[in-house]
């Protein structure tokens, strides 16, 4: 079976931006490391509210009797031969096979053993009980990225396989953070925007390592990889000249707020939230209530669950072990490239692309590449998009065209006698809010020259 790539991405006289990553993959003989996940419809969430509080990830008791056929790779991935031709791999990472899954009530796992579980009042700095230490902003996003990965604290030996495989392919690791790198910015301040762990920002380098026009022959689409029921589930559009599920700025919104439904809907495990994006709630609840007959625990670890999914969960937790500290895997760590971050601008109606592109002195070949949403030759319905462009395109076109709008998330100096009231009140964010990006207690004092972040309203 071969992977599609929208055709209408491909530009005359160059190389289309899909190309020009099977190109690079092929020449590294990437690893087939990684397996995505569809998004199988789910029952409607509502209108989650982003948490307040700590991330939790619980983490159970080493799996029983299926613990063995997790031992090697390989035998995660029994589809795959030994061996895979470099077509092989890219179609692997590509196309996906998939599942649908419709959603049922929620069933509450049973509490887990002290030992197996990661809580605030057991890990230190971000998740420590009675308000995260307050976070310092380092200038490398990588850096940002490293010391905030919870999922790194598992230890379990079923994991232990896919990190000896990363370990094998540095240059597979690095291949898939230079993927990332030009949404890294914009993911992690997404993430902490809802006060979600920086770890979801691994999901769509499993999903479709950071090719924004990756299409599976399951009609999942876009770094999320979603299909069209549940994408339009979660609002996104999908018409003649514009494809919700491609925009990176709507399917980010709508991955976030389906992960915060996933983690509300399995009361706060976010290991059984991440198996649900790939197989399904459905699939994940028949294995809790399998397990619980069974006399288990109820964790991740117990549930018999699709071997794809399965792996998927623990490819996301290697990843952050050999992320978050790659020192001790034998790697070095990943410094960013000076290229400038992406920025989101938000145009109005009557604002039209080709205006876009020369304004912003872009090439069609980089618009298109950063916003495969939309057709070139198909001008999209008339309505208000928010556009990815590099930082400084985005101001300059923000400067220079009506109608457009940059958002950017930007530090502030406290200065003498300001309060987070204070601070909010003057850049018009909530207080709670304000606090809460900066893992600081609502009352908390500030000092005079301490930096805070603030993201656009």
């Amino acid at each position: 079976m071969t992977h599609r790539i929208r055709d209408p991405r491909r530009r005359a006289g160059g190389e289309d931006a899909p190309a020009r990553f099977r190109r690079l993959a092929l020449i590294m003989g990437l690893p087939s490391l990684l397996a995505a996940c569809a998004h199988p419809p789910t029952s409607p969430p509502g209108d989650v509210a982003a948490t307040a509080s700590a991330p939790v990830f619980r983490v159970g008791p080493p799996r029983r009797g299926k613990l063995q056929a997790m031992n090697t790779y390989a035998a995660s991935l029994p589809e795959l031969a030994p061996a895979l031709s470099p077509t092989a791999i890219i179609e692997h990472i590509l196309s996906r096979k998939r599942t649908a899954e419709t959603g049922k009530a929620g069933i509450a796992p049973p509490p887990l053993p002290n030992q197996a579980r990661l809580v605030p009042t057991e890990t230190k700095g971000p998740a420590k009980a009675g308000g995260r230490k307050p976070r310092k902003l380092p200038r490398d996003p990588w850096d940002s990225l490293r010391s905030r990965l919870l999922l790194a604290s598992i230890d379990h030996a079923s994991v232990t396989p896919h990190i000896e495989e990363l370990r094998a392919h540095p240059e597979a690791v690095d291949f898939l953070m230079q993927r990332a790198e030009p949404y890294l910015r914009y993911l992690l301040e997404e993430i902490d925007r809802r006060g979600l762990p920086a770890d979801l920002v691994l999901v769509p380098m499993v999903e479709s390592a950071f090719e924004a026009a990756a299409l599976s022959p399951k009609q999942a689409a876009g770094l999320w990889q979603f299909i069209p029921a549940t994408g339009a589930q979660y609002g996104l559009q999908l018409g003649e000249g514009y494809d919700g599920r491609y925009d990176t700025h709507a399917s980010t919104q709508a991955a976030l707020k389906h992960l915060q439904h996933l983690h509300d809907h399995f009361h706060g495990d976010w290991l059984l939230a991440l198996a649900a994006y790939n197989a399904g709630e459905g699939a994940v609840e028949r294995a809790l209530e399998a397990s619980r007959k069974a006399g288990l625990e109820g964790s991740f670890w117990d549930l018999d669950l699709p071997a794809e999914t399965e792996a998927y969960v623990r490819k996301i937790t290697a990843l952050a072990h050999v992320i978050a500290d790659p020192a001790s895997y034998g790697l070095k760590p990943r410094r960013s490239s000076p290229q400038p971050p992406l920025a989101r601008v938000e145009v109005g109606p009557d604002v039209r692309l080709a205006d876009v592109v020369a304004t912003a002195g872009l090439s069609a070949d980089e618009f298109y590449r950063l916003n495969p949403a939309f057709k070139p030759d198909v001008p999209p319905p008339p309505q208000t998009y928010n556009l990815l462009l590099p930082q400084d395109k985005a101001q300059a076109l923000a400067g220079n065209l009506a109608g457009a709008k940059v958002y950017l998330a930007r530090k502030v100096v406290v200065r003498k006698g300001d309060t987070l009231a204070t601070l909010a009140k003057r850049h018009g964010v909530s207080a709670v809010k304000l606090a809460e990006w900066n893992g600081l207690k609502p009352k908390a004092p500030l000092k005079a020259g301490q930096e805070l972040l603030v993201f656009p309203a």
